[in-house]
């Protein structure tokens, strides 16, 4: 591009445009580099996400396992319990160091949920066992991943509930 002055001057000054100067370029990267920081999550936003993930996913289990308590002691002529027949949640392999919770009912196994890899599971009682009158053994289920940590509290009535504190 020629641009030219006025004729008092009597030259042309020549400027070439070849691509963006450093400074240019420099500004693009700042505020393409703003907009990835507000867009990309936080570690820890990831770590509550996958933590809140399942424990609905365990709240939704235990409900399922408290309507069929319900279930099948209706459909049962007998009134009495055997703690062997109550559907219930447990841990496995061991309590402390779970890859998988089981519900179950006797012999019976309804489902074996896997535990996602780098997150810890814990239950004050295991297993926690549902009742004809939709009772329970009362239990609290700690789930935790790096520093993020939610509780699902089981009461004896059989209300489930979930927590950001420890009961």
């Amino acid at each position: 591009m020629v641009i030219r002055c006025c004729r008092k001057h009597l030259m042309d000054i020549t400027v070439e445009e070849r691509g963006f100067s450093f400074l240019e370029a420099m500004i693009v990267m700042a505020v393409a580099g703003l907009l990835l920081t507000a867009a990309v999550p936080k570690i820890a936003d990831l770590d509550r996400f996958a933590v809140d993930k399942e424990i609905l996913q365990m709240v939704g289990d235990i409900r399922y396992i408290q309507s069929k308590s319900y279930s099948y002691f209706y459909d049962k002529q007998s009134v009495s319990l055997s703690r062997t027949e109550a559907p219930r949640i447990r841990l496995g392999p061991e309590k402390s160091n779970a890859d998988y919770y089981l519900i179950s009912k006797a012999t019976k196994v309804y489902k074996q949920q896997w535990i996602p890899k780098g997150m810890d599971i814990y239950m004050n009682r295991s297993p926690v066992m549902f009742y004809r009158n939709g009772g329970s053994t009362a239990g609290t289920i700690t789930v935790k991943k790096g520093d993020y940590r939610r509780y699902i509290i089981i009461d004896r009535v059989g209300r489930v509930r979930i927590s950001n504190t420890r009961p």
